[in-house]
């Protein structure tokens, strides 16, 4: 059983990371080529469509793998 500090503090020590390899993706994204820059007003909208993306992406990394873990993040989609 996992108490909420364990939790907390495992979740700690991995957001850092997912944070680099979140901003690396969304940079990685913008410079692709996929999308016109020039398009884009100077505002959120461009950096919010690469964040999604590298959210997206980078999630992927993350999955769970066994079956019960699946059922878990099936159900925390509905919170």
């Amino acid at each position: 059983m996992q108490t909420e500090e364990q939790f907390t503090q495992k979740l700690d020590s991995m957001l850092p990371q997912v944070n680099s390899a979140i901003r690396t993706e969304a940079i990685r994204l913008f410079k692709s080529g996929a999308v016109d820059p020039a398009s884009h007003h100077d505002n959120y909208v461009l950096p919010k469509i690469c964040l999604i993306m590298a959210l997206d992406n980078t999630a992927i990394q993350y999955m769970p793998t066994s079956p019960s873990d699946k059922r878990d993040l099936a159900n925390l989609k509905h919170f």
